[in-house]
């Protein structure tokens, strides 16, 4: 719930202050969502095979770390890990039945969102328990449907990369480079690319965004070259934050992933 104060600014209530707050949370009887894919089944028939269209999947650890405050979550953890692992595995069954309904109905790819909730703000520890056991189940739902596994992890990342892999994941994004993330392609590459297609690279807001065409079109050519041939798509970091100038520079950027896949 958002309680606007001005104009420009909101202070945001989350539902978790308490432990109460939790256990009548898990007290309510559970109502699964019903689906409705009549907007994706008309975009799928509007891009055919010129895109691959993603359903947005919120992962397990989704569910504690955004209805308690982000120093809260990260308290919670460290007083109560017993209880936000049960908010994470309630989460997780229910959105592998979610999504296993889903591929039923005919959804081929998806991509899943809240492991940097782990990864940024608890360290490994918490992604070995929090992401790691929950988000594996979900990509296997997916794989049983023969159904693509897009994973989506802000921050420094470097460190977590042999986990990415372990989750069996398809795809990653989006791989920040300094200073945003700690990402150098090359080495990510050489560790998970014949595991993983990397995604991104080249920041939307200071690089796409701000940056003449010139100087995009260089750091996009460095990006392949440090991460091609194969396994990689040129891309920004999925901020969605950039308006007619970046979403010009994104389609000049085609043209330079194209003559690099000519050689």
């Amino acid at each position: 719930m958002v309680r606007r104060t001005t104009a420009t600014s909101a202070t945001v209530e989350f539902p978790f202050k308490t432990v109460d707050d939790v256990e009548r949370f898990l007290s309510i009887p559970y109502v699964a969502p019903v689906p409705d894919l009549r907007d994706y089944r008309r975009r799928k028939r509007e891009v055919g095979e010129e895109a691959l269209l993603l359903i947005g999947v919120n992962d397990a650890v989704c569910l504690p770390a955004t209805w308690f405050s982000p120093e809260l979550f990260c308290l919670m953890w460290a007083d109560a890990r017993d209880l936000i692992t049960q908010l994470a595995s309630v989460a997780s069954e229910r959105i592998c039945a979610f999504v296993d309904g889903l591929c039923r109905e005919g959804v081929d790819a998806f991509r899943i969102v809240g492991g940097e909730f782990a990864s940024v703000q608890l360290g490994p520890p918490g992604f070995d328990a929090l992401v790691t056991p929950f988000d594996s189940e979900l990509v296997s739902v997916m794989h049983r449907y023969d159904a693509i596994a897009y994973y989506h992890n802000h921050g420094p990342v470097m460190s977590f990369l042999d986990r990415f892999v372990d989750l069996g994941i398809d795809a990653l994004d989006p791989l920040e480079a300094p200073p945003w993330g700690d990402v150098d392609l090359a080495e990510a590459k050489r560790r998970i690319g014949d595991s993983v297609c990397l995604v991104g690279n080249l920041d939307d807001m200071v690089v796409v965004e701000t940056l003449d065409l010139d100087t995009v079109k260089q750091m996009a050519a460095v990006c392949l070259e440090a991460a091609g041939p194969g396994g990689y798509l040129l891309g920004g970091t999925a901020s969605g934050t950039y308006g007619e100038k970046g979403a010009g520079v994104f389609a000049e950027l085609v043209e330079v992933a194209e003559a690099y896949g000519r050689g």
